[in-house]
């Protein structure tokens, strides 16, 4: 069964282009980016150190400035390194203008 967390509103993430919240229950803090006309939703931790992810939107994707890996924001794919670690992506729904992300786990 699919669990569902508000992160912010539609309108919100639209005017900033990245929001950034801490989720409890997923032990996870999410960002949520605006890109091409859609929300997406993936962790902000580094899947490398731990370290902070940072939307790029020119390049298009989230980027570490710890040790400076990259992932494709369409689909959390390392660039940097050829290793097959992936950040998490969370499916985003839109609620009447809140916007949550949802999770199997």
């Amino acid at each position: 069964m699919s669990r569902r967390f508000p992160v912010c509103t539609l309108e919100e993430l639209k005017r900033r282009r990245s929001v950034i919240r801490w989720i409890d229950d997923l032990r996870d803090e999410v960002v949520l980016v605006w890109l091409d006309g859609a929300p997406g939703a993936y962790s902000s931790v580094c899947p490398h150190f731990a370290g902070p992810l940072e939307p790029d939107f020119r390049s298009r994707t989230l980027y570490c400035p710890w040790h400076g890996w990259r992932f494709a924001m369409d689909d959390g794919r390392c660039l940097t390194h050829s290793m097959k670690c992936t950040v998490r992506r969370y499916e985003v729904i839109d609620r009447d203008g809140q916007l949550e992300i949802a999770t199997d786990d």
